[in-house]
Formats: C-alpha cells, structure tokens, sequence
C-alpha cells in the first residue's frame, strides 16, 4: 500500500475539489486517525491482488463520481454528522 497521512490526503482532495484551498484543520480528538497504510500481502498472495490505481488518481475519480452522484452539494452538508468514533 502506498502510506498517506491525513493531512496529505486532506491535500489532496482540497486540490480536487477547489484548486488554491488550504485544509481547515481543528483540535486532535482522541480517535482520530494520524495515518493510512494498507498491507495488501495476504490480498496479493492469496488473490493476486495488485493496486492499479495510486491514491491521487484514485481520489481524483471520487471526486469525479461525488460531483455526478451529488450535484447539488447542500444535500450532503444538511446530513453531515461529525462522527468520532
């Protein structure tokens, strides 16, 4: 798997989604996750799993998808939650 901290990724989609936006980042609470790193060995080993997308294109086609399957962003924001679980 390829490592990406939180804020790397937060980098990421801002990038996709408004060009020039910087992440807003609040305090730390004490579930949240610093880093992502998935160990796909037993994926590949027993399936032959291999990755054929990277995060950045990979986030770059959920965006892509999140704009067809929503296009009127409000929708998603009047049923955001904030969630630690």
């Amino acid at each position: 798997g390829e490592e990406l901290s939180i804020k790397r990724i937060a980098e990421l989609l801002a990038a996709q989604i408004s060009p020039g936006t910087e992440p807003e980042y609040g305090r730390p609470r004490p579930a949240d996750v610093r880093r992502h790193l998935a160990d796909v060995t037993l994926a590949r080993t027993l399936l032959g799993f291999r990755a054929e997308v990277g995060a950045e294109e990979g986030l770059a086609r959920y965006v892509a998808w999140a704009r067809l399957a929503y296009q009127d962003p409000s929708v998603c924001l009047a049923q955001d939650m904030e969630r630690n679980f």
